[in-house]
């Protein structure tokens, strides 16, 4: 390098051997460290559209402006790492769009395999299943045209059966052919209890299905709440509360074989749904009901 006259030589900046003084040396690095960020900006901003070569120019200026002046290898405090997003930049268009292809074909994948999977377990020999399905005292929706019977363990205030509730419903109307059998199984406190005790004696006015819907849908608990949905599905509160004491024994016995039933079936809790010889522990959606419908069909036609 010449300078005022006089030949010197800079190895580099940090850690060379030079005759120039600290004071002029610092200058002169911090000179060429302040170009190299500059010249780092420029690749943060270009790298990956432009040249291989200006790319392989814009990685050593990252390099330099993101490691110390001092031995080259020590990264600088002052100076912030990189942002991922600069990683990304890196890939020149075909690698993003190969990348994007396998992100793709594994969200595929992964739903087809989802798709593939057994929704519950068959219970075509299991002689529970068989009685739960042929059960003709517990409240039931009728379908003269129905081939698949749908059982459902619900409690009024488990935020999962309510989910799952509109979902069945709209299956159940697009199928066409699907029988249900409710199955109140209180596991949520005392006011589940005696929801569950208003719904069973609701059947005795054949309000059952209406009175269902509307605890599902509705504030699940509180006497209010409780005289709204029967009186909304057309019933009679006060010939209700006569059922609830007259026919107390008739609807503990219902809840003591709903809660029978459903540990022989090993369900560890709501919602539970025998469809067919089908038994699904836990929520769906409206196309797994749909599914599980036409799986049933395949599985037998017990219980139908």
């Amino acid at each position: 390098m010449q300078s005022c006259g006089r030949t010197i030589s800079i190895q580099r900046c940090s850690g060379a051997t030079s005759i120039l003084s600290p004071g002029l040396r610092d200058e002169i690095c911090r000179f060429f460290h302040q170009e190299a960020q500059r010249e780092s900006s420029r690749w943060q901003c270009l790298a990956g559209n432009g040249p291989s070569a200006f790319r392989r120019r814009a990685k050593k200026a990252e390099f330099r402006s993101h490691f110390g002046r001092n031995d080259g290898l020590r990264p600088n405090a002052d100076i912030p790492a990189p942002p991922v997003y600069l990683w990304v930049m890196r890939l020149s268009r075909r690698a993003v769009l190969e990348l994007l292809l396998l992100v793709a074909l594994g969200a595929f994948f992964s739903f087809y395999l989802r798709m593939q999977r057994p929704l519950g377990t068959d219970q075509s020999t299991s002689s529970v299943a068989r009685d739960v399905l042929r059960d003709g005292r517990s409240p039931a929706e009728e379908n003269a045209a129905a081939d698949v019977t749908l059982v459902i363990f619900t409690d009024y205030r488990c935020p999962a059966c309510r989910l799952a509730h509109p979902a069945m419903r709209r299956a159940v109307a697009k199928d066409g052919r699907v029988r249900i059998v409710f199955k109140d199984w209180p596991i949520f406190g005392e006011a589940s209890e005696h929801a569950a005790r208003v719904a069973i004696a609701s059947d005795f006015q054949g309000i059952y299905p209406r009175v269902h819907d509307r605890l599902m849908t509705g504030p699940p608990s509180g006497e209010a709440s409780l005289k709204a949905a029967v009186e909304a599905a057309g019933g009679n509160w006060e010939r209700l509360k006569s059922d609830l004491i007259e026919k107390r024994a008739n609807i503990l016995a219902q809840l003591v074989q709903n809660q029978r039933q459903a540990f022989q079936l090993q369900l560890g809790g709501t919602p539970g749904y025998l469809i067919g010889p089908i038994l699904v522990r836990g929520a769906l959606t409206e196309s797994e009901f749909l599914r599980a419908f036409q799986e049933s069909r395949r599985a037998s036609s017990f219980g139908s």
